[in-house]
């Protein structure tokens, strides 16, 4: 069956391809390219209303979901004080970095490296009017700034599971790989400019420990982390050791999710 779907995604694109090189085909695609960005979904979070681009992926599941998924992630956001600075790292579609900056009003910086999210987040951004509250960088996180390889399981908007790769070896469940920019954290602040966080959510498949070495000068300042647990042991123990090092305290812990706090 995945070959059979991939013969067919294949010819599909071909066909959409050729047909783009027609002026009236050209027109009907993008007729319907614009007719799919007006197509929303608009859901009620706790007492935010909220507007996200709907089908395309796994966007409209993302958005209809978000309160029921991880009612502790919202919980945390809601307990942010007013004029704090979030980090949403691996936002995704964007989902909490707009729930954040809409109902708290706060100064949101949202990190994304997938190249087909970002147009959604960029969208997303736009329906709710929080382009000013969210910086939105198309980039991934890691120890040091470099280019690296991600690998994604599909070209889905709102996948997840995809990674930053620490090999050169190609992984056999990703079907595309990208050379994208990777930043410290050290060097966006330092460097870049933006502002240090209060509050960083870490949502990525494997190198949380890359991404917390390369700020362990800002870290020091952060008053509270919400990481997904990573499934690979040592990854998890290095982790814990650099929270625990920067002066944070676990003080939740679900089935995915871990919470760290300044006390």
């Amino acid at each position: 069956m995945p070959n059979i779907q991939s013969l067919m995604r294949g010819i599909a694109h071909q066909i959409l391809h050729r047909t783009y090189n027609f002026a009236l085909g050209k027109r009907v695609i993008n007729g319907i390219s614009r007719w799919l960005d007006k197509r929303t979904i608009t859901v009620t979070v706790r007492t935010s209303e909220l507007v996200f681009l709907a089908g395309l992926g796994h966007s409209t599941r993302r958005a209809s979901g978000m309160e029921h998924k991880e009612p502790e992630t919202l919980d945390w956001i809601d307990s942010f004080p007013e004029n704090s600075v979030f980090w949403d790292v691996g936002a995704s579609t964007g989902i909490y970095a707009i729930y954040a900056a809409v109902s708290k009003q706060l100064d949101v910086v949202a990190i994304e490296p997938s190249p087909y999210n970002v147009p959604v987040i960029a969208t997303n951004l736009k329906l709710n009017k929080v382009e000013r509250l969210v910086t939105l960088l198309p980039c991934a996180l890691n120890s040091k700034t470099k280019v690296c390889r991600f690998a994604l399981v599909s070209s889905e908007v709102g996948e997840s599971q995809h990674q930053v790769l620490t090999t050169d070896v190609h992984p056999n469940w990703s079907r595309h790989v990208y050379q994208v920019p990777s930043f410290s954290i050290d060097f966006l602040v330092q460097s870049c400019g933006l502002p240090s966080p209060q509050y960083i959510k870490i949502d990525v498949d494997g190198i949380e420990h890359l991404i917390l070495q390369g700020g362990l000068t800002t870290l020091k300042s952060v008053r509270g982390i919400l990481v997904e647990t990573p499934t690979d042991r040592l990854a998890q123990a290095q982790t814990c050791e650099q929270l625990v090092n920067a002066g944070l305290v676990q003080i939740e812990r679900s089935r995915s999710n871990t919470v760290w706090a300044r006390l």
